[in-house]
């Protein structure tokens, strides 16, 4: 899959320093679901799957007492598991680093040469997350190059601590795990805003509840900002209980008074309310059912054919 020309950004740390860590698009991208990142660093203890492609495991060598294995020609790609031990900070990167131990996990592993990149996951209520890219190792001082021994660490780019610069550069707004219009809710479905996972955009033009506009030019934009708005959805930011006129000329005026008087009773402190008058029941249907029944008696007292009328009717 080609990366875009141009698309290539370094992530950077809160203070504006680079680190050792960078992504770019692809076109076209790869038919593969978004991995959701993980939210909060690994606790120590936590076990870490990692797949890379590094250097083939070669022959088990001794240096300085140690154990360990010497890199062989060419590459594969694998997977290994390890146990988080703590934090780290390298290279000017964020990071968390696990033990490459001979009393570990079943198929413990080291990263090697090749490795760089490869991604590390954790399992937290038995779903998978990306939890970092691995991107460096220690080693002992003086230990022959192109060897891996057991206390060596492998160091892993903690995601976590740029989780939101990355989900802002590679994903679109409807599906970046961000709320990105501030109104509690995120990516399609949730946010009313979004008519599919790839949206651009949380706000939607189509509620002006939720379209970035100040619609009734109180200062206040879209919910939850604007108190005409009770949801995202709602349709419109300026209904009678809070549009700063006495709509049903009581004398009051909206939820607030409309910030000089007394609030009208009937808003009853919903800005939202519609309008500021008591819902009453219409006659429309119940008057058609009247009349029916009145047609239904005329015809009943209605005298036969011929013969004059001695009561009267209706």
């Amino acid at each position: 899959y080609p990366h875009v020309p141009g698309s290539k950004v370094r992530l950077q740390n809160d203070d504006g320093s680079n680190t050792d860590c960078a992504v770019f698009q692809l076109d076209p991208a790869p038919p593969l679901p978004a991995l959701p990142i993980r939210a909060t660093s690994p606790p120590a203890g936590a076990e870490v799957v990692s797949i890379g492609y590094g250097r083939n495991r070669g022959a088990a060598i001794t240096w300085n007492g140690r154990d360990g294995y010497e890199w062989a020609s060419g590459k594969a790609l694998r997977w290994g598991r390890n146990l988080v031990e703590g934090p780290s900070l390298a290279f000017g990167t964020e990071a968390f680093y696990v033990a490459f131990d001979q009393e570990g996990l079943e198929h413990e592993s080291q990263v090697v040469s090749g490795d760089s990149g490869g991604a590390a996951f954790v399992r937290e209520d038995g779903a998978w997350q990306l939890a970092g890219v691995l991107f460096a190792r220690t080693v002992y001082g003086g230990q022959p190059s192109n060897t891996s021994f057991f206390g060596n660490r492998s160091l892993v780019v903690d995601l976590s601590a740029y989780r939101d610069e990355i989900a802002l550069l590679t994903f679109p707004a409807c599906r970046n795990g961000i709320d990105d219009d501030g109104d509690g809710l995120a990516d399609h479905p949730d946010d009313p805003g979004c008519d599919d996972p790839d949206d651009p955009s949380e706000l939607s033009a189509e509620l002006l509840c939720d379209d970035g506009v100040d619609n009734d030019g109180d200062g206040n934009v879209d919910y939850p900002a604007d108190e005409g708005c009770p949801e995202p959805a709602w349709f419109t930011e300026n209904p009678a209980c809070s549009d700063g006129v006495d709509n049903d000329l009581d004398g009051f005026v909206d939820f607030d008074g409309g910030g000089s008087g007394a609030p009208d009773p009937e808003c009853a402190g919903t800005a939202w309310r519609a309008a500021e008058t008591e819902h009453v029941c219409g006659i429309g249907f119940e008057l058609a059912f009247v009349l029916l029944a009145l047609r239904r008696l005329r015809a009943r007292l209605r005298p036969p054919a011929g013969r004059g009328r001695r009561r009267p009717y209706f």
